[in-house]
């Protein structure tokens, strides 16, 4: 089945950018999700949340709480999690409830943490895109592109921002 191979090594690898994956593999998040769970026996918590992320961006908010009930099966305690994959949980429960300033602020965390993390300063562009943002949503894309210029996520998010700001312009 086309993206079977796809599936197993970037489960493996624990590589998800939403916007890159999910259209390789074919198919809803949740069928994506299944195939990626039998293919390597159980998903990490950090997979899931990557995956949950994915969704949310995708606005099926019902898979999404499927992957994060399945990182709160693997860790009942969010305590026992690390603290960057605590952060994000936050972050993509946040989203969930459509409080995009708590999402931000969780983000902005993780930007602290990690100020080199390119996929990190995306996941807070999304969430500033999202929360119309939009000045603040290109910075970090631009930001992201600094450490990472052949970043496609980063330059594809940027140039529609970039785009919209023109046609704002040209209708003043």
């Amino acid at each position: 089945h086309r993206g079977e191979g796809a599936v197993e090594h970037l489960a493996a690898q624990q590589v998800l950018d939403p916007l890159v994956v999910l259209p390789r593999l074919g198919g809803p998040p949740r069928v994506v999700l299944q195939r990626a769970d039998r293919a390597c026996g159980g998903l990490g918590q950090r997979v899931l949340l990557r995956l949950a992320e994915a969704c949310v961006e995708l606005d099926d908010h019902e898979a999404a709480g499927e992957a994060l009930l399945r990182v709160t099966a693997l860790v009942p305690n969010s305590h026992d999690l690390q603290p960057d994959h605590r952060e994000r949980l936050e972050a993509v429960r946040s989203q969930m409830l459509r409080r995009m300033d708590e999402a931000t602020a969780h983000y902005r965390a993780l930007v602290t943490r990690k100020p080199r993390d390119a996929g990190t300063l995306v996941d807070l562009g999304r969430v500033q895109e999202s929360a119309g943002q939009l000045a603040d949503a290109r910075r970090s894309y631009e930001q992201a592109i600094a450490i990472n210029e052949r970043y496609a996520t980063a330059q594809l998010r940027r140039a529609g921002i970039l785009a919209a700001e023109n046609d704002r312009t040209a209708l003043e």
